[in-house]
């Protein structure tokens, strides 16, 4: 067990270090890709604001459950709108000043030059919404698991 545990360690500390360049936002190939992708954000915007009301009104699972699920679901909900305005703003933006020449994070000079591209690059850390938004449903599932024991 313990030599599981410390190759899996080993393992994610390596692919950590070893990040390469990512890009949070999905790119489309066309504007049709663009919308078909910003519909799907508004639905299930609209598909965790329902969820997240239909639970305030059950009684069907423990508070403490709830109160987990409820939080995901509100995090998605933030995702989703987010993510919307993300992608609306990275079609406005036509230069990436933080892609430096040298195509390392730790060398060159980064500048943005104005307030679309700062609001561009706060809006690509979606991620900070989505990851507790998954935590928050992996909770709620152990939670319920547990209750069910």
């Amino acid at each position: 067990m313990f030599f599981e545990k410390a190759l899996f360690c080993a393992i994610l500390s390596i692919w950590i270090f070893k990040a390469g360049e990512v890009s949070a936002f999905q790119e489309h190939g066309a504007l049709e890709g663009l919308v078909v992708h910003q519909g799907a954000h508004l639905l299930f915007f609209l598909a965790m604001c329902d969820f997240s009301y239909r639970l305030l009104k059950a009684e069907l699972l423990a508070p403490l459950s709830r109160k987990y699920l409820l939080a995901g679901a509100l995090l998605l909900a933030l995702w989703n709108l987010w993510a919307f305005i993300g992608h609306v703003v990275a079609s406005n933006v036509t230069r990436f000043p933080l892609a430096n020449e040298s195509r390392n994070a730790l060398l060159g000079w980064w500048h943005i030059n104005d307030s679309v591209e700062l609001f561009y690059y706060i809006l690509k850390m979606d991620d900070l919404l989505l990851v507790p938004a998954i935590f928050f449903f992996f909770l709620a599932s152990r939670r319920i698991m547990n209750e069910m024991d």
